[in-house]
């Protein structure tokens, strides 16, 4: 549970119930005088009444107080105490009531009228839902209880049977439950909002300050107040079970029933609020996490995605912190101690892991990142049952201890890595016990195993397999607009084919009854003797392009060609026989233009809209694919600046050596539309229009190094040999990884197109491996329910206007 709060209003238990048997010599309210008018309000029935418009003196609020003599002579001992408690029940609801009221009243119309605004005005709503949530709602179920209970004291003042048939009634309610269940997972946030804006905000700094003379304050801190809900139904736990063993057992009192019910309802309740609360006061330990992380000059990725304060989508309910704890790194020297050991803490987030090290700075402590955030999809655990060993420690001035004041320490070791870089990212770590060891080996199987499950159930992509040869690189181009092409493009050993693509999809489907059926369609789109280095296929208007390579011996450069592809006027699905000798056949493809020349490093086509990208050595010349004789290359990235500009030069040091894969054009909303992404195999980064880096030349490094990439709508998909990373092209942030092996990209996919790639199968035995070709079909995300979601929902978010 959160920690519970004082409470200057509330009474022990002890002081309840010894209430009767005060020295009331010595209270300074009792003077004859007053005693006297409190007799005369007793039996005029007065101050009952007081007492529920809470307009007695304190020391008059105990049952003792408002009975007449005779009444509390007549009851014995134990059934005094019981009435004395009972009536704290009354009181306790009472106060409880009016602190709710008060938090309405005082806290939430004061910000909601300040003048000038505490709050900005586009924000205070939403900032009033995430610090007050739900409060409304229970004050009106208690508002409600108060009036039952109020009534029954009215009907059975001074001695009262039960009040547990009202109470039961009201903890059985769902709406009841529920809204404690809401309030009670969410306070650790109400207070993390509070104590942020707290620290920020000096009006709101003041406002607070000058609430807390208000009279129904009483110097008391807003944190008090928003814990009420969190302990009421603990400290009611409490008091019933008090009641229960003051009722006598011997005349069959209800409550021996009725009380052994609710104290099971709230007890169950009370821990099943438990894993809500853990959940939030995670999340509150990731934000301070975030706030103070120091991340490396450059990479994009690490504040994009690690959510840093500004960046984080705080409903985000995935987000979290699922272990943290310190951990030692050490390297060995001839002298045998440790002389590199570091001593770090271990992030486990519910998406990355984090190491750290803490840095004391003139405004408190950071967290300084020692080592790239490793994504739980890439994690991998070692050992972690490697015997313990032991370290030598250095004495405090840093000299090794002498011989006879060496001490050594058992530490338990264990191991994680990164799969695309099992060498070059393996982390062993030390810890100080195999207890301590094990709770990290339990939280990193309980996080990657939720974080394997939350991927499977929000693919981005999902694989929708085929049966096929195993070409190099595949096209479809069935219609645009108006126009049928049903051609399917095959590269396969320096040819470029076409089949009928409906033929194709009937041999798929099992449909054909011979593999000539197929070939009988085949047209040739480059010519026989034409060796194709590679080739693309784009769309300009509903015109439908191929554009391919060719190399010629001893040519120091390489053909670059633009077909189009024809339209079939009466597209037939039966397979035609090409046939040379036929001359009434008509050719599907034509070239457009004259031949163009590449340098000889190029390696791959990328589709624009308009123009296309040719990939070289050192960057990715634009080119028009209508015009290739006259086109002037343009070379992205152009990076002239780096000699004047600090980060432009870091940008093309990192790209030394880095092989260009294409350009992705950023189409969202919420992002520059001159925006270009540039994708290397390494890293990625932002261009103008221009070619000119942007975003202060940052760049995202990739997890595993890609051969190819593919784009849909907001997302690129980064190919390697084992991984398929799925990233957002607007911010970088990975969002999934698929696994397999030999994994190459045979098609892009444009517009609605999918993406295809083929992958290791299945089989693998005597007669050779199996190879699949994989669809990535785009699927539509489950969104997660949190606790204050319908709060949440009836504004927009507090952080929209700020490009939160």
């Amino acid at each position: 549970m959160p920690p519970l709060h004082s409470q200057p209003s509330s009474i022990s238990l002890a002081s309840t119930t010894s209430s009767y048997n005060q020295d009331h010599d010595s209270d300074p309210y009792g003077s004859d005088e007053h005693y006297h008018d409190t007799e005369d309000l007793i039996n005029s029935g007065e101050a009952l009444k007081r007492f529920q418009k809470g307009e007695l003196l304190e020391i008059d609020q105990a049952w003792h107080r408002l009975v007449p003599a005779e009444a509390r002579e007549a009851l014995g001992d134990q059934e005094v105490q019981r009435q004395s408690v009972i009536f704290e029940i009354f009181k306790a609801e009472r106060e409880y009531v009016a602190d709710l009221e008060a938090i309405e009243d005082v806290y939430i119309k004061g910000l909601e009228t300040a003048s000038p605004p505490i709050i900005p005005p586009q924000h205070l709503q939403t900032f009033i839902d995430q610090v007050f949530g739900n409060l409304g709602t229970i004050l009106a179920q208690h508002q409600r209880l108060l009036g039952e209970l109020f009534s029954r004291q009215r009907e059975q003042h001074p001695l009262v049977q039960s009040v547990a048939d009202i109470i039961l009634d009201g903890v059985l309610l769902t709406d009841f439950r529920s809204a404690y269940e809401t309030y009670i997972k969410h306070y650790p946030l109400s207070e993390s909002f509070h104590r942020t804006e707290l620290k920020r905000n000096p009006a709101y700094q003041q406002f607070m300050q000058s609430v807390s003379n208000d009279p129904r304050i009483r110097k008391r801190d807003l944190i008090t107040f928003i814990s009420r809900p969190v302990t009421r139904l603990p400290r009611l736990n409490l008091v019933l079970e008090h009641i229960l063993k003051l009722t006598d057992k011997q005349y069959g009192h209800p409550d021996l029933e009725t009380l052994p019910i609710i104290l099971g309802i709230l007890g169950d309740f009370i821990k099943s609020t438990q894993p809500g609360i853990e959940a939030a006061e995670s999340k509150v330990k990731f934000w301070a996490l975030c706030e103070g992380l120091l991340y490396q000059k450059g990479e994009i990725i690490l504040r994009r995605f690690l959510c840093l304060w500004k960046d984080m989508d705080l409903y985000d309910d995935s987000r979290s912190l699922v272990y943290s704890g310190p951990l030692t790194r050490s390297g060995r020297s001839d002298s045998g101690w440790s002389a590199q050991n570091m001593d770090l803490t271990g992030s486990l987030l519910d998406h990355y892991f984090l190491l750290t090290r803490d840095e004391k700075k003139p405004n408190g402590s950071v967290k300084r990142l020692v080592s790239r955030p490793l994504p739980l999809s890439y994690l991998r655990l070692g050992s972690f049952t490697n015997p313990p060993e032991l370290q030598k420690v250095k004495s405090e001035d840093g000299r090794l201890r002498d011989s006879f004041r060496s001490a050594t320490v058992t530490v338990y070791p264990f191991t994680i890595y990164h799969a695309s870089s099992k060498s070059s990212r393996r982390y062993t770590f030390y810890v100080a016990s195999e207890g301590i060891r094990k709770r990290w080996h339990s939280a990193f199987v309980s996080a990657l195993g939720v974080h394997k499950a939350r991927q499977d159930g929000n693919m981005v992509m999902k694989n929708g397999v085929f049966t096929f040869m195993n070409p190099i690189a595949i096209a479809a181009i069935q219609t645009a607009g108006s126009k049928v092409f049903n051609k399917f493009i095959i590269h396969t050993e320096g040819s470029l084919l076409s089949y009928s693509l409906d033929v194709v999809a009937q041999a798929a489907l099992g449909q054909v009854q011979s593999s000539r059926t197929v070939t009988d369609t085949m047209e040739r789109v480059a010519k026989a003797d034409t060796t194709v280095v590679f080739f693309k296929h784009m769309q300009i208007g509903e015109r439908q392009l191929i554009m391919y390579t060719a190399k010629r011996r001893l040519q120091s450069s390489l053909d670059l060609h633009v077909i189009e592809v024809t339209h079939a006027v009466h597209p037939s699905t039966s397979p035609q026989r090409n046939n040379s000798n036929h001359s009434h056949h008509k050719t599907s493809f034509k070239p457009f233009g004259e031949p163009g020349y590449v340098p000889r490093d190029a390696f791959d086509i990328v589709p624009l809209t308009k123009t296309a990208g040719v990939c070289l050595d050192k960057g990715i010349a634009i080119v028009d694919p209508t015009n290739i004789t006259s086109t002037k290359f343009l070379v992205v990235p152009d990076l002239s600046e780096a000699s004047t500009l600090l980060p432009v030069h870091d940008l093309k040091a990192r790209l030394d050596g880095a092989k260009p894969l294409g350009l992705v054009p950023l189409s969202s909303a919420r992002t520059r539309d001159n925006e270009i992404l540039v994708i290397f195999d390494l890293v990625g980064f932002y261009v103008t229009r221009q070619g000119k880096p942007c975003r202060s030349a940052g760049f995202i490094k990739w997890e595993s190094p890609a051969t190819s990439f593919a784009h849909k709508g907001n997302h690129v998909f980064l190919i390697s040999p084992q991984f398929i990373e799925i990233r957002n092209i607007n911010t970088g942030s990975i969002v999934q990884v698929i696994e397999g092996e030999d994994i190459r990209l045979l098609h892009a996919g444009r517009g609605k197109e999918e993406a295809l790639v083929a992958m290791r199968g299945s089989k693998d035995d005597k007669d050779g491996a199996s190879e699949k070709i994989v669809e990535l079909v785009e699927t539509a995300e489950l969104t997660i329910a949190t606790p204050m979601s319908a709060v949440a929902a009836s504004g927009p978010s507090v952080w929209d206007e700020w490009d939160m």
